[in-house]
């Protein structure tokens, strides 16, 4: 199991204003500042996605009609610190209170701004059509973009 993974899917998914779905989770755990263009983002994408999500986090995370989901609230509430964790003496586990909203939220900007850098208007069309003739695209162009530019 990849850890770094691990924390990035939850980061994302406890700070996402909305449930992402597969497509777009997917996009937000691989884009990265040295993806050349759309291109390396599309060789970089997960095959079989959900059984990916499902060997990383399987017992914090579901996909369920199409959306990437944390299986329960009090999911959310153990990863997150608690307003006393300051206080607290008891030893925290690995994942217990790992999630820190301002590092969350960090990732998934980060994430959703190179996103968009990925785009330059002059050789969009034909990065598409050339990855759609050699079969590369999996995912549409359009996933995770909504998203991006909408929060």
């Amino acid at each position: 199991m990849d850890l770094g993974q691990a924390k990035e899917l939850l980061n994302i998914a406890i700070t996402a204003s909305r449930s992402l779905t597969p497509g777009e989770m997917n996009i937000a755990l691989v884009v990265h500042p040295g993806l050349a263009g759309l291109k390396d983002l599309f060789l970089q994408l997960k095959h079989a996605f959900e059984n990916y999500v499902e060997s990383l986090c399987r017992h914090v995370i579901r996909i369920i009609r199409n959306s990437v989901l944390l299986v329960h609230q009090t999911a959310r509430e153990f990863l997150r610190p608690r307003a006393s964790a300051a206080q607290t003496t008891l030893p925290i586990g690995r994942w217990e209170q790992s999630v820190s909203l301002p590092r969350a939220n960090l990732v998934l900007l980060n994430a959703c701004v190179e996103y968009f850098i990925l785009f330059s208007p002059r050789d969009t069309q034909k990065t598409q059509s050339k990855l759609f003739k050699a079969g590369l695209i999996v995912i549409q162009v359009s996933d995770f973009f909504e998203y991006a530019a909408q929060y």
